[in-house]
């Protein structure tokens, strides 16, 4: 049986249906997942009490950042998954309460991950508007316009 965090993984990319993930978090006492909505093509919807955050975007914006024009205009899509520590908004006061893929946790140590997953490639040089130089290759890969940054060299620390 899969884990809630490999359900909400494997969503990505797929329509946004608020039932559906509701559904998967009903586990950590989830009762409702807000609707995505907005005048925007993206939308953050949160969910506090699992300590989860999903980033939704409309067609144009899942396309000009994978190139995919096949979506419905009006569909809200899953971009981004989000499993979050205490701190990582002020309305989050507990971690992620379930298990997230080869069984780590959000208490799990930075040793436990990198034995599970290897040497994380820390930093990268590149080029942005306004300067140069290292930036942190743990962002999100949707936050990144491929207009704004160049790729010049890969430094791995």
């Amino acid at each position: 049986m899969k884990k809630p965090s490999e359900h909400l993984i494997a969503m990505l990319g797929q329509p946004y249906d608020s039932r559906r993930v509701q559904q998967v978090l009903q586990s950590f006492g989830v009762k409702r997942m807000p609707k995505a909505s907005g005048y925007f093509i993206d939308d953050i919807i949160w969910s506090v009490k699992s300590s989860i955050r999903l980033d939704v975007y409309r067609s144009p914006k899942i396309h000009e950042l994978t190139g995919r024009d096949d979506l419905n205009m009006d569909e809200w899509m899953i971009g981004a998954v989000h499993f979050l520590a205490p701190g990582s908004d002020d309305r989050i006061n507990t971690p992620f309460p379930g298990q997230l893929p080869a069984g780590m946790t959000m208490n799990s140590t930075p040793d436990e991950f990198i034995r599970e997953y290897g040497q994380p490639a820390l930093y990268e040089e590149g080029e942005w508007l306004g300067g140069s130089g290292p930036f942190w290759l743990g962002v999100n890969p949707a936050s990144i316009s491929p207009l704004s940054m160049k790729r010049t060299r890969t430094t791995v620390q």
